[in-house]
């Protein structure tokens, strides 16, 4: 059995760190976990707008 139309786990990981990224850097400090962070989204758009 193989399933062909999926998206790969590995590259699904590494998509939703990627996305995190600016959500990340402007968490206030402390211990922080994805509980605390809004639900991830595609950004199909430049990504810097998102971090200032």
């Amino acid at each position: 059995m193989k399933i062909t139309q999926c998206v790969r786990g590995d590259i699904g990981t590494v998509a939703m760190i990627f996305i995190s990224i600016p959500k990340m850097l402007k968490a206030s400090p402390g211990l922080v976990t994805m509980k605390d962070f809004p639900i991830p989204f595609a950004v199909l758009k430049d990504m810097r707008k998102y971090i200032r």
